[in-house]
């Protein structure tokens, strides 16, 4: 009787036993899954910041960029270079965006369909001209940094009644309408590296 009750005794110990280790493992299952979540949620929530920073550095820099052409008493010059608080480089003349020089940018391939350079894909990257927006430096890709990180520019769409082009001297220029283009990210300057917002926006002037 003594001995039967020692291998049961036994038996229900080495019972409890394996329903701990069971109970543990599940235990560690459910915590791993719980800190995988939480940590993809915080990427998630880190992701959106981001985008709401590149929104708003990009649409502050669109402004910077119209608030140029609102203050203009004259037509600008597209002949200036580019300054952190001025740049117009390019002119839109015949379906073909010039630089300042007026010689023609060429044209790039999307989709199988040739089109005029920066009509498709604003201009941002290195070396193109742009004014840069101080006060940006939220971003980084890697260990590589954009400060500032925020561009823009604008083109010089032309006045909508192209035979006035010469007559600003007699009647004025009329009404000229530009193109304001804007980024900001650390992908602005490379398609290829890190993430960014591009804005475009399409402002008239009378002069």
């Amino acid at each position: 009787m003594t001995l039967s009750r020692c291998h049961s005794g036994r038996r229900q110990r080495g019972a409890s036993l394996l329903i701990a280790l069971v109970l543990l493992l599940l235990l560690t299952i459910l915590a791993l899954t719980s800190l995988r979540g939480v940590t993809l949620e915080s990427r998630v929530m880190g992701n959106i910041k981001q985008q709401h920073n590149l929104q708003s550095a990009a649409e502050t820099a669109l402004r910077a960029g119209e608030g140029v052409i609102g203050r203009a008493v004259a037509a600008p010059d597209l002949a200036s270079t580019c300054t952190v608080t001025f740049c117009i480089p390019y002119q839109l003349r015949n379906n073909a965006y010039l630089n300042a020089g007026g010689a023609a940018l060429g044209s790039e391939t999307i989709d199988k369909l040739s089109v005029p350079l920066g009509y498709m894909t604003p201009l941002f990257r290195n070396g193109d001209p742009s004014a840069t927006l101080d006060g940006y430096s939220i971003l980084n890709s890697g260990t590589t940094a954009e400060t500032p990180n925020a561009r823009w520019y604008v083109v010089d769409l032309g006045p909508l009644d192209s035979g006035s082009e010469n007559n600003c001297a007699l009647t004025g220029c009329g009404t000229r309408y530009y193109e304001v283009d804007s980024c900001a990210g650390a992908g602005c300057a490379n398609d290829q590296v890190g993430q960014r917002i591009t804005y475009r926006s399409v402002m008239a002037k009378s002069f």
